[in-house]
């Protein structure tokens, strides 16, 4: 069996408000350093396309939220 690694993505936890290294993969994942859960947000990111040069995200969409 061969071990898939992940790279990482960089997150702001929402309740310790510590920047986190979290595995590159869009599900919920644990904060290594308070232990909660908490959402990869900074991997969703949505082009506008209207504006090129402009980056927004839809969390109101989200479907890991639902899950909080």
């Amino acid at each position: 069996m061969t071990r898939i690694k992940y790279r990482t993505t960089t997150e702001l936890c929402p309740y310790c408000e510590r920047e986190v290294k979290l595995k590159n993969k869009f599900i919920r994942q644990r904060c290594p350093k308070c232990k909660k859960m908490i959402l990869p947000c900074s991997i969703c990111e949505y082009i506008d396309w209207l504006s090129s040069d402009k980056y927004y995200t839809k969390c109101d969409t989200c479907p890991l939220e639902v899950w909080r």
